[in-house]
C-alpha cells in the first residue's frame, strides 16, 4: 500500500506500507512440552513406592532427580520458543508443575524430618 504522508516539517513523504501475517505452529512444541511434563508428573507418583525407611532411595532423592529433570528441559523449552513477555499458556502449565514438584518434594521432606503421615494406612499408594 502507497501513501503520502507529512512528515514534523510539513513536507510530503511517499511512504510504503508493509502488513506481514505470521502463523506460529504451536501444536508441535506444545505437545511435545505437555507430554514430557506430564510424565515427569505422572512419574513423581513413583516416589511414594519407595519405603519410608528406605534412606538409600529415599522419596526426597527421587522428587529431587525430577526437579533437576524439569531444570533441564526448562532450559531446553527456553531456547527453543521465542521470548514474550506475558505468560503464555505453556508458561502457566510450566509453573504447575513446578508447584506440583516442590510441593511433593517439601511434603517428603517434612515427611522424613518430622514423621507426619508415617502410619502405612496413609502412605500405602503402590
Amino acid at each position: 500500500c502507497l501513501e503520502s504522508r507529512s512528515d514534523k516539517d510539513d513536507r510530503q513523504r511517499d511512504v510504503i506500507i508493509v502488513q506481514l501475517y505470521m502463523v506460529r505452529s504451536w501444536a508441535y512444541f506444545s505437545y511435545k512440552v505437555f507430554f514430557m511434563l506430564a510424565m515427569l508428573v505422572l512419574s513423581n507418583v513413583g516416589a511414594w513406592c519407595v519405603d519410608l525407611g528406605d534412606t538409600e532411595g529415599s522419596r526426597v532423592s527421587f522428587d529431587m532427580g525430577l526437579i533437576l529433570a524439569a531444570i533441564a528441559f526448562k532450559f531446553v523449552v527456553a531456547d527453543m520458543l521465542p521470548a514474550v513477555t506475558y505468560l503464555t499458556i505453556l508458561d502457566k502449565y510450566m509453573n504447575n508443575v513446578w508447584f506440583w514438584l516442590f510441593g511433593c518434594f517439601f511434603f517428603h521432606a517434612a515427611q522424613k524430618i518430622f514423621g507426619l503421615f508415617n502410619t502405612p494406612a496413609r502412605d500405602q499408594m503402590c
